[in-house]
């Protein structure tokens, strides 16, 4: 009795500790950066997470404008393209490990994934080709790591997916064939369909 005891608390005791590692959000409810299914997961540092964290409180600091940037002037979307290309290279050399991506560019700017998208249809040919070359750019970026296995290859497809309109699809092709021929005429198209005839049948009863 006291061994299956025994056993049994050892077993409760192995699964609180193994829930405890896998917690995913501490005492205040913000999320941990623990995943069950990923055991090769690198956890984030704190230069990444200064370098992140610091792109994303721009637009909530005092005096940040309560309307987001239209950036109508092409040039202004230019220089805030390099200067996010500038702070990614900057915050990499001090360990930061960032990877320009479309969301952390729009948070760097001041605006929404779904604004950005919306310039894409609707500005002037000019501006049009620039944010088309802006995501070339970011999407040669990320192939480049996908290539070298530092970037997961569902996570990189995923994000192809939805930033870039790739797309991954089966493609099947089916040809027709006529084998009666293309240039037959109605009459020698006739001649070679066999036509079934009647067959004239004599029943005898069989004793």
């Amino acid at each position: 009795m006291n061994k299956l005891g025994n056993s049994s608390d050892y077993r409760h005791k192995k699964g609180v500790e193994k829930m405890d590692k896998l917690e995913t959000r501490d005492e205040r409810g913000v999320r941990r950066q623990v995943y069950k299914r990923d055991k090769g997961l690198i956890p984030i540092d704190g230069n990444e997470t200064e370098a992140l964290i610091s792109v994303m409180r721009q637009q909530f600091l005092p005096g940040a404008s309560g309307r987001p940037p239209k950036y109508e002037n092409l040039a202004d979307f230019k220089d805030k393209v390099v200067e996010y290309f500038d702070y990614i290279s900057s915050s990499n050399k001090e360990g930061a490990k960032l990877i320009p991506d479309i969301e952390g560019f729009c948070c760097f700017a001041g605006i929404c994934r779904d604004t950005l998208n919306n310039w894409e249809h609707e500005r002037n040919a000019e501006y049009v080709d620039v944010i088309h070359g802006f995501k070339n750019a970011v999407a040669s970026f990320k192939k480049q790591l996908a290539l070298k296995g530092k970037i997961p290859a569902i996570v990189f497809a995923t994000d192809f997916n939805n930033n870039h309109g790739y797309t991954q699809k089966q493609e099947i092709n089916i040809t027709a064939s006529n084998i009666l021929g293309d240039q037959l005429t109605p009459d020698e198209i006739a001649r070679r369909v066999v036509v079934d005839e009647p067959v004239d049948v004599k029943w005898k009863e069989v004793k």
